[in-house]
């Protein structure tokens, strides 16, 4: 069942496997990004999550043709917001890079961006209150189990499953 895992305990190589790609993307975009995140649940120290960084890059207002063209360099081909305004979704076309480099999810969003500022808040949020990030760890677990560790069954239940967690947590956003 090992293969099979979808959701794992907090690794401590997801960190270091973000600083990986902030370096390769930052030394890409240069100027044209103001910061690059780590977000999503491989950002907390023990928070489980599945092995895939999420990355926030952010750019000032009116900067995402900059980001655009810096990051085709690389190879990343920009894929719009996928219904996330002000979430810019980029893949990297490339499968030998792909190979070689950490799975990731990266994003650009810019500094004024609603949805980068509710990544940052619930990032934060789960490494100052550990009791919402064992909570949030044993749903995943759960949710994993019950959808027999399909990605895509689970990305879909998530949503629903754990609304009124997320709620609750972002309710706290002063």
């Amino acid at each position: 069942m090992t293969e099979k895992m979808l959701v794992h305990s907090y690794n401590p190589a997801w960190a270091e496997w973000f600083v990986t790609l902030q370096a390769l993307v930052g030394e890409a975009l240069g100027d044209a990004c103001l910061s690059i995140e780590h977000v999503g649940s491989t950002s907390v120290r023990g928070l489980a999550g599945k092995a895939i960084i999420d990355i926030d890059i952010v750019f000032p207002v009116g900067g995402l043709d900059a980001v655009v063209e810096r990051l085709a360099i690389l190879g990343y081909v920009h894929n719009g917001d996928q219904g996330v305004p002000s979430r810019e979704v980029f893949k990297l076309a490339d499968e030998q890079k792909r190979a070689n480099l950490p799975v990731h999810h990266l994003y650009a969003c810019p500094q004024d961006s609603p949805e980068l500022a509710r990544h940052l808040f619930f990032r934060e949020w789960m490494k100052s209150h550990p009791a919402d990030r064992d909570e949030y760890t044993r749903k995943k677990f759960l949710l994993a189990e019950l959808c027999d560790h399909d990605r895509r069954l689970y990305a879909d239940v998530k949503a629903v499953a754990l609304d009124s967690f997320f709620r609750r947590i972002l309710a706290q956003d002063p």
